[in-house]
């Protein structure tokens, strides 16, 4: 039957099986979601140097290192 997906699998099914790929860079509402914080807290961490990020795009939109807030995490917890 053409349109079906039963018996031939399409575009839909591969991507369902696949494993979700963490994100390499967050936002700052992710950051301040994983952290349960505000996302001034997080602007002040970097403005501090706590948390290393960076800017992309005309706008300046703050990105930050999956890893460098797992880093960050593991350091606070740690002190």
């Amino acid at each position: 039957m053409k349109g079906s997906s039963e018996g031939t699998p399409g575009k839909g099914h591969s991507a369902e099986f696949e494993p979700v790929k963490p994100l390499r860079f967050l936002t700052l509402r992710q950051v301040a979601e994983e952290l349960n914080t505000k996302e001034s807290t997080i602007r002040a961490l970097i403005r501090t140097g706590e948390i290393p990020a960076i800017q992309v795009g005309g706008r300046g939109q703050w990105r930050l290192g999956r890893v460098d807030v797992e880093a960050y995490m593991g350091w606070f917890v740690k002190k």
